[in-house]
């Protein structure tokens, strides 16, 4: 699991990972990054039309897993191995529209149990939780943003670009 700790009146993520789609790509806190796949997880659960798509069934267990597992420094979407055609493109730039609208319905702070239950699932690791306070919903959205920013072409930055982290 991200070690998520509370010191000196703030939170300290350990972990980064690189989200990239056509080479561009951003970096980001892997607790940032695990609370946006679940809040896509999350939002994916929520379309009626899941079991027509079977390649987006397929993301949403990736990206579930991604969420759940703790792969701290490894937390890869792979978008260039999910988005084959602009179809797939736009209905990920439509779900995530829905995530960032859901994380920011919370207001300046996300519960630490809706935060919990993005990035939990005990089948697949251990019931430790991450977040243990409420934390600041910002560098949430920034990473959200920067996703949709990335899936419409728009994000410029590239692995080491020192302007390319997110959060």
């Amino acid at each position: 699991m991200v070690l998520v700790t509370y010191l000196f009146g703030g939170l300290f993520f350990l972990g980064t990972s690189f989200t990239q789609f056509n080479g561009k790509g951003f970096w980001t806190r892997d607790a940032y990054l695990e609370v946006w796949l679940g809040a896509l997880v999350q939002e994916i659960d929520h379309l009626h039309s899941l079991s027509e798509a079977e390649w987006l069934a397929l993301v949403r267990q990736e990206w579930h897993l991604q969420a759940t597992a703790g792969f701290s420094g490894w937390i890869h979407p792979d978008l260039d191995e999910w988005i084959t055609n602009d179809e797939e493109k736009h209905l990920l730039i439509a779900v995530s529209e829905w995530a960032v609208t859901a994380l920011a319905a919370y207001g300046d702070v996300i519960p630490c149990n809706v935060l919990n239950a993005l990035t939990s699932d005990e089948t697949i690791s251990s019931s430790e939780k991450d977040f243990t306070v409420d934390s600041p919903s910002a560098p949430f959205l920034r990473v959200g943003r920067a996703f949709i920013q990335l899936l419409k072409g728009e994000l410029i930055t590239t692995v080491g670009d020192k302007d390319a982290y997110v959060g």
